[in-house]
């Protein structure tokens, strides 16, 4: 959108905005569309537009806005540029869905096919990083793999470690999840509660 469309249609829009929020607006606001912004099943062209993902109220400010593009007669062309910049990144998301997808694919079958060659052996990776680069699993030189596998034993015992403290962290800030404390203060307070081993048990002296 050339810069003089955008800035024409950034000002009708804060100015749109402004004015749905003055009571000058509020009546007939809610005249005509209240009803279809409470209940949009009885409101045809609230569906429509719900269909169209647009809601009520973001209707309101779209409507006004096109009304000062429309007196400005400025509406087509801005429109025209909203709608191929919509198209564009509708194209976008679509070629990246598309992408993934046969990424997806690409890769069940590589683990289908590695998993003939390694029968009983479901969870190996298809490929590992051998420096800079990408290799795949069975084209791997035994050293590497070693030195693969070392490191990854030693990464899922980091992990393991991990989930053991998080859990134990867990433990201790559970009775403080209803308040509004974060981890670090719901921590201290847990810290500052008297430990079992700090309780004087007072024994009844004998007569």
């Amino acid at each position: 959108m050339i810069e003089r469309l955008k800035k024409a249609l950034i000002d009708k829009i804060h100015i749109a905005q402004e004015e749905l929020k003055g009571p000058h607006a509020v009546k007939p606001l809610l005249e005509n569309q209240g009803r279809s912004t409470s209940l949009p099943r009885d409101d045809q062209r609230a569906q429509n537009a719900l269909r169209m993902g647009v809601q009520r109220p973001q209707n309101a400010l779209f409507e006004r806005v096109q009304k000062k593009l429309l007196k400005a007669r400025m509406w087509e062309p801005v429109r025209d540029d909203l709608a191929r910049q919509g198209f564009d990144t509708f194209f976008r998301k679509l070629e990246k869905l598309e992408g993934e997808q046969a990424t997806k694919l690409q890769l069940s079958a590589a683990a289908e096919k590695q998993l003939t060659r390694f029968p009983g052996f479901a969870n190996l990776p298809t490929r590992i990083r051998i420096g800079p680069s990408f290799r795949q699993f069975q084209e791997v030189p035994v050293p590497q793999f070693l030195d693969y596998e070392a490191k990854y034993q030693l990464r899922t015992q980091r992990d393991q470690w991990r989930a053991e403290e998080l859990h134990r962290l867990a433990v201790q800030v559970t009775p403080y999840k209803a308040t509004e404390l974060n981890v670090g203060e719901a921590f201290e307070r847990a810290q500052a509660q008297p430990k079992p081993a700090d309780l004087v048990v007072m024994v009844p002296r004998s007569a």
